[in-house]
């Protein structure tokens, strides 16, 4: 009898953990407990007119899904390639399921914790999320102005602005009344021997300056994004030292002017060291592009020839904050380098993202996890896998304490009976 009470209990010791074993293979779950029934999304920041559309993150929270792409269109349907205009725009997300989760046909979608519009693929796999979105138009943000400039009559002067979200630059000469404006574009108008180059561009360079154009102001218009958004400069002046030539002549004295007096030296007051730095760039504007050129790490002028490059540096970022950090998104911050006009945009602090990918490996820890974590986001009971795999713990470990109590006392009669 006691025998076979023994062999009972090895045989629902046995049967039980087999239960065990089952319930912890990596089988699909069932639909039931893996609906979907509410996606919630990210949006890093919205579209503004000049901004990159790639500087736009999108990102999901909830557990099951993920973001397989997501694009900007514009009015006719055409993928945005380059910055955002003052159109309206269309946010496309293409979100896709896990294996072994379903997308529920009637599922409520969020962007950004308002309701957006989505349409369910019929086999519960995928949805496309849509939103449109008009692009905001903000002021050009001056961050360098054109500094002042002396030069030699006939000489050169280099001026150079940067700002962010202005579109184009447009050149201008004041004179220092300030009662006429001169369009760079028109100074040969007025002035033959004077050339420029870089009107529309943030650097301009002015060749021959008369001396007509000393103390003569010059400024920088930024143009934005949409009508008559327009930003000036602060004005920078023009110092021209002229030469004998351009000095008027002094009458003759009635009496004779004592040959003690020595003669105002009307000539350039420009150092030495000065000169030769001046004569030193002249030559090189004719070798090497006055514009600069750059990529993501530094800039540099290259030759006309394409061949060589000078003044290469790295990036000199001056960075702005654009929009705060939040419980529910990363600070943004857009910097421009004060050397080339460069512009590059960088995230700091925010929520953590969660890993959205499945990772259900059969591992009994990930698996327990995981059941656990649809009931708390999903508001549904764990799988029947789970469910078994919970009830049959207890009995197991019960069954095998059992098993090594009655196999211990088993031991102990043998004992007593060979004494």
């Amino acid at each position: 009898m006691q025998a076979a009470k023994q062999r009972l209990i090895i045989l629902l010791t046995v049967f039980f953990l087999f239960l065990s074993f089952y319930a912890l293979l990596p089988l699909e779950a069932s639909a039931d407990g893996t609906v979907i029934s509410k996606i919630l999304t990210t949006l890093s920041a919205s579209p503004v007119a000049l901004d990159d559309p790639a500087s736009i993150t999108v990102a999901t929270s909830t557990p099951g899904c993920y973001i397989s792409s997501a694009g900007w269109f514009d009015s006719s349907g055409q993928v945005v390639s380059g910055a955002f205009d003052t159109e309206t725009y269309t946010l496309v997300i293409n979100i896709g399921a896990n294996e072994g989760y379903t997308i529920d046909s009637d599922v409520a979608c969020y962007l950004n914790n308002s309701a957006v519009s989505c349409v369910v693929d019929s086999s519960g796999r995928s949805a496309v999320l849509t939103r449109d979105y008009s692009a905001a138009v903000w002021a050009p943000t001056v961050y360098k102005n054109p500094g002042d400039e002396t030069v030699n009559e006939g000489g050169w002067a280099s001026f150079v602005v940067s700002a962010a979200y202005a579109k184009d630059y447009e050149w201008s000469l004041v004179n220092p009344a300030g009662t006429s404006t001169i369009p760079v574009a028109n100074l040969k108008n007025s002035y033959s021997t004077i050339e420029y180059k870089g009107n529309n561009s943030p650097k301009l360079n002015l060749y021959h300056i008369p001396y007509d154009l000393n103390g003569w102001k010059v400024v920088c218009d930024f143009i934005g994004a949409g009508a008559g958004n327009v930003k000036r400069s602060q004005p920078a002046t023009i110092t021209v030292i002229p030469t004998v030539s351009s000095v008027p002549a002094s009458p003759e004295p009635d009496t004779p002017v004592s040959p003690s007096v020595e003669p105002v030296n009307v000539t350039s007051p420009v150092t030495s060291s000065e000169s030769e730095q001046q004569e030193e760039e002249k030559p090189a504007q004719s070798n090497y592009s006055d514009t600069w050129s750059y990529d993501a790490r530094g800039h540099w002028h290259a030759s006309l020839d394409g061949s060589s490059a000078a003044d290469e540096d790295l990036h000199s970022f001056i960075w702005t904050e654009v929009r705060p950090e939040s419980d529910t998104e990363a600070g943004l911050e857009e910097g421009v380098c004060a050397v080339c006009g460069y512009t590059a945009t960088r995230r700091f602090g925010g929520p953590s993202i969660t890993d959205t990918e499945d990772k259900s490996d059969g591992n009994f820890f990930s698996r327990f996890l995981d059941g656990f974590k649809l009931d708390l986001y999903g508001m549904k009971p764990p799988s029947i896998q789970m469910a078994l795999l919970i009830a049959l713990i207890p009995i197991d470990l019960v069954l095998i304490i059992v098993h090594l109590c009655g196999g211990a006392r088993q031991r102990r009669r043998r004992r007593r009976r060979r004494r």
